[in-house]
């Protein structure tokens, strides 16, 4: 799956893509099929430093909005 990432602080020029394997979802978890994604304020906050660097690579898109593709039961 693609995916937009940051590795480190600044504006929007620090956003890439990536791609990361596809999710399997665990107990008591859906898989949605993403149709629409975006940033939330937190997110961007974060892109933009003010809660420290980045640990790593980190994916954004937590405002998300699609169909559940498949569910586990826990």
């Amino acid at each position: 799956m693609k995916a937009a990432a940051f590795k480190e602080v600044g504006g929007p020029e620090v956003l890439r893509l990536v791609e990361l394997p596809a999710p399997e979802p665990g107990p008591a978890e859906v898989l949605i099929r993403v149709a629409y994604a975006g940033l939330n304020c937190g997110e961007v906050h974060h892109r933009l430093g003010d809660f420290g660097a980045p640990e790593g690579e980190t994916v954004t898109g937590l405002e998300a909005s699609g169909t559940v593709r498949r569910s586990v039961r826990a």
